[in-house]
């Protein structure tokens, strides 16, 4: 009796030390969406700001970083967990899919009306993704 419990100790403790690992792996992931969203929210900001002040230029040269930060969004996403991804993934992509539309904008009118739509849903879909993720 002695050798099988000598072997299950050692298993147990694996177990043990592997579950913390897991539920880290989750937090890390939505950490990383936390982040992400505060990233894409603050460039959209920027590129609100500049329309504000009129300056074409400003804006567009912002909306580059609007774009990566839409796109590092979306792989954070990809690597939450499936309840939560199958929940946030379509708000994320149909945002993406708004800041991609901001690549034919010739005039500073038209950035205006549009980054108008994205801000405002923008503010929705991520502040729906701080609140399912409890971000701070």
């Amino acid at each position: 009796m002695a050798a099988p419990r000598t072997l299950l100790l050692p298993s147990l403790l694996t177990l043990l030390l592997a579950l913390p690992a897991c539920g880290g792996s989750e937090d890390s992931a939505s950490a990383k969406v936390c982040t992400a969203r505060d990233d894409l929210s603050h460039s959209i900001q920027t590129v609100v700001d500049d329309v504000k002040a009129g300056n074409l230029g400003d804006a567009r040269d912002h909306l580059s970083t609007v774009r990566s930060r839409a796109a590092d969004l979306n792989k954070a996403v990809a690597d939450l967990g499936s309840k939560e991804r199958q929940t946030l993934q379509p708000q994320v992509d149909r945002l993406q899919e708004q800041v991609q539309g901001l690549r034919d904008v010739t005039s500073l009118s038209q950035l205006q009306t549009q980054v108008s739509t994205i801000s405002g849903s923008a503010s929705d879909i991520l502040g729906q993704v701080g609140d399912d993720l409890n971000c701070k």
